[in-house]
């Protein structure tokens, strides 16, 4: 393992390009190391290490979520493993989970997403006072404003009485553009 890697390449690496540091681990490699339940989406170790065992449950939970997985003193997200595990390349892309749990790392529930679909089939964000997504409420009016981002552009979709009319607009429009990758809330 070349131990020369420039970790600022790295991060800058172009969307739907694996990463150098994935370059450097093969899938014979995972597959030496750790063992992948894909019903489960859990990883075990397959060797001893520093600070597990063979058996052991591998990686932990970070703050947004994700599993990481530390192979040559190197973090590594769990789904972008599982994938490499499982088809013996790494992705070309986001690995999207299909559900939105970041936690699920189930194979069915992986997916190869280009960075606009990935963003498509986020949740609803955090700021959003009406509870809906694709939906705010316009004080002036008072009344609910649909729109999309699609295409690079933002999209009206209407003005309506209620937050629900106006999230059924943005649906219709989401599963129009985004296809599967349309995500309610």
């Amino acid at each position: 393992m070349n131990p020369q890697i420039n970790l600022k390449q790295d991060k800058m690496s172009t969307p739907g390009t694996p990463k150098v540091r994935e370059k450097l681990l093969t899938a014979e490699e995972v597959r030496r190391l750790l063992k992948y339940e894909p019903d489960t989406g859990t990883f075990f170790w397959r060797v001893d290490t520093l600070n597990t065992s063979a058996g052991d449950k591998a990686g932990s939970q970070q703050s947004r979520g994700y599993w990481h997985i530390k192979i040559n003193r190197r973090l590594y997200m769990a789904h972008r493993l599982a994938w490499v595990h499982v088809t013996g390349e790494w992705p070309d892309g986001h690995v999207d989970h299909i559900n939105g749990r970041r936690s699920d790392n189930r194979f069915v529930n992986l997916r190869i997403a280009t960075n606009s679909e990935n963003a498509w089939n986020s949740r609803i964000r955090r700021n959003n006072a009406c509870g809906y997504k694709g939906v705010h409420f316009k004080k002036a009016i008072k009344k609910f404003v649909a729109q999309i981002n699609a295409g690079g552009h933002v999209r009206h979709l209407g003005v309506f009485m209620t937050a629900a009319e106006a999230h059924a607009a943005y649906m219709k429009a989401a599963r129009e553009h985004f296809g599967e990758f349309a995500r309610p809330a």
